[in-house]
């Protein structure tokens, strides 16, 4: 924690999350923690996305901008039938390292999405489905309640599907000044 660099490292906070799992017996943890994530944990990042005139805008936002806080991790968006939103690990990182962070990214988005458009669409925000890389840890039922919504493993790519109406979804009361 000591560290000078610019940004805390990366494989050292993947490491971190990892101890922190260990150490609470619960490998859900990131999942939950994602759940009760404000959007001022991401500081000016976090306003912006609440400023969006709506989810579709805030999502490019937090997607633009978010190699600022944690300096390794990419994601992009894109709508066809649905819209589905990805999520990057850096090439350096195992996927067992880089899991919690996923996990904690796919659970936050969903959580800030209902609450910046202060939950009247939260069954939209419910994502269709979500598909990670990696093998799960526990019963697929217990992610399946976390996320609401059918969760596949051992996928391509880590990311989220939804309806595309989602990306219309109007933020509640922005300030788009």
């Amino acid at each position: 924690l000591e560290s000078k660099d610019e940004f805390f490292p990366i494989i050292d906070l993947c490491k971190l999350w990892q101890a922190a799992i260990v150490h609470l017996d619960d490998p859900l943890l990131a999942i939950k923690a994602g759940q009760v994530v404000h959007p001022s944990d991401y500081g000016l990042i976090g306003a912006l996305a609440m400023n969006c005139a709506n989810i579709g805008e805030s999502i490019l936002s937090m997607s633009h901008y978010r190699h600022l806080f944690n300096g390794g991790f990419h994601s992009r968006s894109h709508a066809g039938i649905n819209a589905i939103y990805e999520f990057i690990a850096p090439p350096e990182l195992s996927v067992e390292l880089a899991r919690p962070i996923i996990e904690l990214d796919f659970s936050a988005n969903i959580n800030l999405a209902k609450f910046v458009t202060d939950h009247q669409y939260d069954d939209l925000m419910t994502p269709n489905c979500i598909g990670f890389n990696f093998p799960p840890l526990v019963a697929m039922e217990e992610y399946e309640a976390l996320f609401g919504c059918s969760v596949l493993f051992n996928q391509d790519t880590n990311c989220i599907i939804s309806e595309l109406d989602i990306l219309g979804a109007k933020v509640h009361e922005p300030n788009l000044a």
